[in-house]
């Protein structure tokens, strides 16, 4: 089974993950990448063993449809923005601060406490 991933933010963090994804997680490919800055998500899809799509914006990697799961590995005040359009779209999503973003829309919502 193969697991199509895209990451948002494309940094020094977000280089650190898809190197270890591409180098570590058998099974793993990473085919979608973006960045506020374009010169990164270049940098990052030419890494040894990527061959990624660059997005202009992380909204357009979630909504692709060759991607299975996200990692938000951007700006930390973008993780919730783009963990909730993660979800919203049905993707598993991974990101540091996503516990923070749950509790904060399951509090917003009328979800039971």
């Amino acid at each position: 089974m193969s697991l199509k991933l895209g990451v948002i933010g494309a940094g020094a963090i977000g280089k650190e993950h898809i190197r270890r994804c591409t180098q570590v997680l058998q099974g793993a490919t990473v085919v979608a990448v973006s960045d506020i800055n374009a010169d990164n998500a270049r940098a990052a899809v030419a890494l040894p063993g990527v061959q990624a799509e660059v997005y202009a914006d992380g909204h357009d990697v979630i909504n692709a449809s060759d991607v299975d799961a996200i990692l938000v590995t951007s700006w930390d005040p973008t993780h919730e923005e783009y963990t909730l359009a993660a979800i919203a779209a049905g993707k598993p999503v991974s990101a540091k601060n996503r516990w923070r973003c749950l509790r904060k829309a399951a509090a917003a919502s009328s979800m039971p406490k």
